[in-house]
């Protein structure tokens, strides 16, 4: 049976103008802590406990989730089933109430006919499965670091080009029109090629602020959809 995805919890440190953290909410925080660390090691046993501790400090809907997600892989199907509803009951729209909804019907019904096999619930440990941090922005980097191309290759442009032209008019005045047509030509050649170079740089600039309006484009809409994706049991620390 597919196994269903999560959602994420979102812990949130307090501004810098907030309150200080609660005891109870210290306590929350360091079991969420540990319990994530534990879930990912597979050690669903302490990752149930840790996260018990945390509910019990703080009680949040979305914690029931996480204590689903443990003792499912421990195979304790009526008590996962049970950690669910309570999460569904008070998060009906979330993002994945159907999924899990069938994952109630599906655990009731093996906790009843006990000869139904079942795979090992320790034999698939995906990573942070339970509610945890969302995932960094990398198209952030990517469109920062893009940015600082950009820039360069546009001052880099603007030197090239600069520079030729002060050449060409010191050597213009320099002449006063003595010089033979083959120096004029020469001096022209020369800037022309820097101009042309000057050109490249900014096409390079411009390619790459369009790529960098992309990457913005990508990051935006990603964390838009995280945003959507974790808002069904959210908890704000």
């Amino acid at each position: 049976m597919r196994v269903i995805a999560a959602i994420a919890l979102v812990c949130m440190a307090p501004s810098a103008h907030a309150d200080p953290v609660s005891p109870d909410e210290e306590v929350a925080r360091r079991g969420y802590a540990a319990g994530v660390e534990a879930y990912d090691r597979g050690d669903f046993t302490t990752a149930l406990q840790q996260f018990t501790a945390a509910k019990a400090a703080r009680p949040h809907p979305a914690f029931d989730f996480n204590l689903g997600r443990c003792l499912d892989r421990l195979g304790r199907w009526k008590e996962a089933a049970d950690a669910y509803e309570r999460f569904l009951a008070a998060r009906p729209d979330a993002p994945n109430a159907v999924e899990l909804r069938a994952r109630v019907t599906e655990l009731r019904a093996r906790h009843v006919d006990t000869n139904v096999p079942v795979a090992d619930p320790v034999t698939v440990q995906p990573k942070h499965e339970v509610l945890t941090q969302p995932p960094q922005h990398h198209y952030r980097l990517a469109a920062e670091l893009v940015l600082g191309g950009a820039v360069l290759a546009g001052v880099a442009g603007g030197v090239v080009y600069g520079t030729a032209y002060h050449d060409f008019s010191k050597k213009r005045d320099t002449c006063m029109g003595t010089c033979m047509p083959s120096e004029t030509t020469s001096i022209r050649n020369e800037v022309h090629s820097r101009t042309i170079a000057a050109g490249v740089l900014w096409g390079v600039a411009g390619a790459a602020l369009v790529a960098d309006v992309a990457l913005w484009i990508l990051d935006s809409r990603r964390a838009s959809a995280v945003q959507a994706r974790f808002d069904g049991g959210a908890v704000h620390f």
